[in-house]
């Protein structure tokens, strides 16, 4: 959610017009990553006497609006004093996070006036309870998660059939262009794919198999090639904070370390060549219990 271009029956102190003279509405965010939460920190400022009379009395409130279009998740945080703290997990978003910090009326308001009313605004003005008294757009947030979320393989990495109707078989290729990176597969391999995806004990192999080489792939072409075409896209970004939340720096201890790219992507995946091993014998063993 964004506030662009609205007209307002009464005067709102924001930046996209001169309703109020020497007044102030300005709020900064932080963001604070913990293991499974986002903790956002409103910085409010408010300098309005009339308008901090009313929060004062309770007839207005801070409100913080909270949208990820991405994941559908949406809040709204108020509160009569500043500043303001939210907790969000991190499995409710994703991507970009739009926030907006508002004065909002909780009640009708009668014979409102400001000494800093623009002189267009004679005379006093009544708000409707729910009214926008302030606004402010704040900055979207980007959000990536966490390093642990590279394992399962499915956060920037897509598989795609590129060969529907066909049996012939082909060799696996990769597009980096996206902001996902697209693993293309042939038709046959793209079934067994949908099959086991959502089987546990495969999935340990599905990450060997496709998304290990897809990685490795990716960082080679970054060696070889530079970020200049990549660097705006999803996948890029998030590769740059998993690595910063593990305390590398992915230009210098990933592109440009000493490590190959093959052994760089299995440290990103948690070494996923040895839990296939280790499933593999646990699907072998489930095999041999169902035949005896």
């Amino acid at each position: 959610m964004e506030i662009k271009n609205r007209l307002f029956p009464y005067p709102v102190l924001c930046d996209n017009n001169d309703d109020y003279i020497e007044s102030k509405f300005d709020v900064t965010v932080t963001k604070e990553e913990k293991l499974n939460d986002i903790i956002l920190h409103f910085d409010i400022e408010l300098d309005n006497t009339e308008l901090l009379s009313l929060i004062r009395e309770g007839k207005a409130e801070y409100v913080m609006h909270i949208e990820c279009p991405y994941t559908s998740y949406r809040k709204v945080v108020r509160g009569f004093s500043k500043p303001i703290e939210y907790s969000i997990p991190k499995e409710k978003v994703n991507k970009d996070v739009y926030l907006v910090a508002m004065v909002v009326a909780t009640s009708e308001i009668n014979n409102f006036y400001s000494d800093s009313f623009n002189e267009d605004y004679d005379e006093s003005v009544y708000f409707e309870k729910g009214s926008i008294l302030a606004y402010k757009n704040l900055p979207r947030l980007i959000i990536v998660k966490n390093y642990e979320e590279l394992a399962r393989g499915d956060s920037f990495f897509t598989i795609v059939n590129k060969s529907y109707g066909k049996e012939e078989m082909e060799p696996v290729t990769y597009d980096l262009s996206g902001d996902k990176i697209k693993i293309l597969v042939d038709n046959n391999m793209y079934n067994k794919y949908v099959k086991f995806q959502t089987n546990q004990d495969m999935f340990p192999l599905i990450i060997s198999l496709l998304v290990l080489p897809a990685l490795a792939y990716a960082i080679e072409i970054l060696r070889n090639e530079g970020n200049g075409n990549y660097a705006s896209t999803y996948w890029y970004q998030k590769l740059c904070k998993s690595c910063e939340l593990k305390g590398k720096d992915f230009k210098n201890d990933i592109v440009e370390g000493e490590f190959t790219a093959i052994e760089v992507a299995q440290l990103l995946l948690e070494e996923p060549v040895e839990m296939a091993f280790n499933n593999i014998s646990v699907i072998a063993e489930n095999s041999t219990d169902e035949e005896e």
